[in-house]
Parts: C-alpha cells; sequence; structure tokens
C-alpha cells in the first residue's frame, strides 16, 4: 500500500515539473466611431492604441476576446498595432470616418 502511494505521489509531482508554457500570437481589428473627417479617425486610432497599451493585461484579455482556456495570468501583451481609416456612409451624401486598429499581441497558456 505504502509502495502505491509514493508511486502514486511520484506521478503526480513528475507530471507537474513537466507541465510546460506555450507562446502565442493573436490578431484583432477594433474599430473607432465614426468621425467627420479623417483626422479626427486617424487621432481616435492612436488614442485606442494608446490605452490598450496602458491597459492591463486583465483587461486585456477582455477587450482583445482572447480565449481564457489555460491562460497564464498577466502574460497578454500588445505587440504592435496598425491603423487605418475607413470612409463610409450610412446615409447618401453623409460620409464619415473609422479608425480600423490592426493589433497584434501575444500571450502564453500552460500545455
Amino acid at each position: 500500500m505504502n509502495k502505491l502511494a509514493l508511486i502514486t505521489a511520484s506521478l503526480v509531482l513528475s507530471s507537474t515539473a513537466m507541465a510546460t508554457t506555450t507562446s502565442l500570437v493573436g490578431d484583432v481589428d477594433l474599430h473607432s466611431e465614426g468621425f467627420s473627417t479623417k483626422q479626427q479617425a486617424y487621432d481616435a486610432g492612436f488614442q485606442m492604441v494608446n490605452d490598450l497599451k496602458a491597459m492591463p493585461s486583465t483587461d486585456l484579455v477582455y477587450k482583445l476576446r482572447v480565449h481564457e482556456g489555460d491562460l497564464l495570468r498577466n502574460s497578454v501583451q500588445v505587440d504592435d498595432a496598425q491603423i487605418t481609416v475607413q470612409e463610409y456612409a450610412e446615409n447618401r451624401g453623409e460620409i464619415k470616418y473609422r479608425a480600423i486598429i490592426d493589433v497584434e499581441y501575444s500571450y502564453k497558456e500552460r500545455s
């Protein structure tokens, strides 16, 4: 009986010691609201990027819609972001501009 308990404990400890982490990357597009000029849309996009870079990892999980399966706490970070401006119209003759932010991020999870 003692041998069985010892073997079981050894297996549990060795499986914990062999647990590794995997680095993963993701990509998501975020959109701003509509603005009357391209410059306003770009400014809003840059502000969104600054806000993302200042955001704690726990908030980035929700903002970037990161799958939380085996996610390591505080491992989500913004790696890069690119801003483009899209012209669109909801009504005839009312042209608006919105920033589209392509966010590349990385995170780690237990394997």
